[in-house]
C-alpha cells in the first residue's frame, strides 16, 4: 500500500512538469492534494496536531476544544471526518443535536471552537498565494454560530463588596488565607492564582513575572512590573516565601491552589470566585479612577492587536501601572467597612 501510494505521489509530480523544482515540500504537498479532487484532509487529524500546538499551558481551553472535536465524532460517527464532509446541513444537525443532549449551554461554545478549528485548517491547507485552494468549503460563510443565551456571569464587585471582603472576619485559618489572596490579587492589579503561585521574590519594592496564561504566545514573554504597596506588603509579610513571593509549599500545583481558594472564599461571600480580584481592579481604574483604557490594558498586561507594531518602538514605563494601581487602591482605602 505504500508502495502505491508512493508511486501515485511520483507520477503526480512528474506530469506537473519541471516547475516543481522551485516547490518546497509543503507547497508541492497542497499541490499535489489539490490535483486529487477525492484526496480531503482529516479535520479531525488536524485539529490533534493544531490544539497540541497552540494551546500549550493553557489546558482549560484545550480541554473544551477536544470535547466540541469529540462531540462531532460522536454525533457523525466518524473517526476520520473530512474537509468536505462538514457542510451547513451537518453543523445545522449538530447544533440540534447538542441542544437534544442538553448541553443548550454548550451549543455556542463548542460551534464557536469548531469554528475557529475549521477556519485553521483552512489556513494550514490552503495557499492563497499560489492559489492552491485544498479546502475550497466554508461552511461558516452561511451557518452562523449561535450566540450564548445564559445571562453573563456576575465578574465585578462593588466598592462596598470588596470592602466587606477585605474587612471580613474569619473564623479559621483557612478562611482568612483565602480572604488574604483575594485582596493581594487585587492590591497586585488583579494577579491571578497561577502567576501568585509562580512569582519569583521581589527586589527593590516590585514583582517581576511572566504571565503565565500569555508568555507562550508572545514576543516579550508577557514580562511586567508592578510595585507592591503598602496594602499588598502587609499580606506578603504574613506568607512570605524564600525564593518565591509567597510560601506556597503546602500546595501541590497552581491548579489544586486555585481550586481550594475558590472554594474557600464562597465561605466569605456566596458566588465570589478568585479572577473577581482582576475584574473588579479594572472596573475600578477604568470607571471611578478616569484610568484609560489603554493604561488598563498595559495594567492587566493585555496587547492591543492594533497597535501591536507601535509597541515596538516603545520601551515600557512600569510607572504608568505604579499610578494606575495607586488611584485604585485609594479609592477603595475612601470606602468605610458598612
Amino acid at each position: 500500500m505504500l508502495s502505491q501510494l508512493i508511486n501515485d505521489m511520483e507520477l503526480a509530480i512528474l506530469d506537473l512538469g519541471i516547475k516543481t523544482q522551485h516547490y518546497s515540500a509543503s507547497l508541492l504537498m497542497k499541490v499535489i492534494f489539490a490535483g486529487d479532487k477525492k484526496r480531503q484532509p482529516d479535520f479531525v487529524d488536524f485539529t490533534k496536531y493544531y490544539i497540541k500546538k497552540a494551546f500549550v499551558g493553557r489546558e482549560g481551553s484545550a480541554v473544551t476544544y477536544r470535547t466540541a472535536v469529540n462531540h462531532l465524532c460522536y454525533f457523525m460517527n466518524k473517526d476520520v471526518i473530512r474537509a468536505n464532509e462538514i457542510t451547513v446541513k451537518v453543523l445545522t444537525q449538530f447544533e440540534l443535536w447538542l441542544r437534544n443532549q442538553g448541553m443548550e449551554r454548550g451549543v455556542s461554545l463548542y460551534l464557536g471552537a469548531i469554528q475557529k478549528l475549521f477556519k485553521e485548517f483552512r489556513l494550514e491547507y490552503n495557499d492563497y498565494e499560489e492559489d492552491v485552494i485544498i479546502i475550497k468549503n466554508n461552511p461558516f460563510e452561511a451557518y452562523k454560530v449561535p450566540k450564548p443565551t445564559t445571562k453573563r456571569k456576575k465578574r465585578t464587585l462593588t466598592l462596598q463588596e470588596l470592602t466587606r471582603i477585605r474587612d471580613y472576619e474569619c473564623k479559621n485559618f483557612k478562611d482568612a488565607f483565602a480572604r488574604d489572596m483575594f485582596m493581594l490579587s487585587f492590591y497586585l492589579v488583579g494577579m491571578n492564582t497561577r502567576d501568585l503561585f509562580d512569582c519569583p521574590a521581589p527586589a527593590f519594592g516590585r514583582i517581576e513575572y511572566n504571565r503565565g496564561k500569555t508568555k507562550g504566545r508572545r514576543e516579550d514573554q508577557a514580562f511586567i512590573s508592578i510595585k507592591i504597596e503598602p496594602e499588598a506588603q502587609a499580606i506578603i509579610d504574613k506568607y512570605k516565601g524564600k525564593k518565591t513571593l509567597l510560601d506556597l509549599k503546602d500546595f501541590v500545583s497552581f491548579k489544586e491552589f486555585n481550586n481550594i481558594l475558590n472554594k474557600r472564599i464562597k465561605h466569605i461571600a456566596p458566588g465570589l470566585f478568585f479572577y473577581m480580584a482582576r475584574h473588579t481592579w479594572a472596573t475600578f481604574a477604568r470607571n471611578k479612577c478616569d484610568v484609560s483604557k489603554d493604561d488598563v490594558a498595559m495594567s492587566l498586561n493585555h496587547i492591543d492587536q492594533v497597535l501591536k507594531t507601535t509597541d515596538t518602538y516603545i520601551d515600557p514605563d512600569w510607572s504608568i501601572i505604579d499610578r494606575a494601581n495607586r488611584k485604585v487602591l485609594d479609592y477603595l482605602s475612601s470606602c468605610e467597612s458598612t
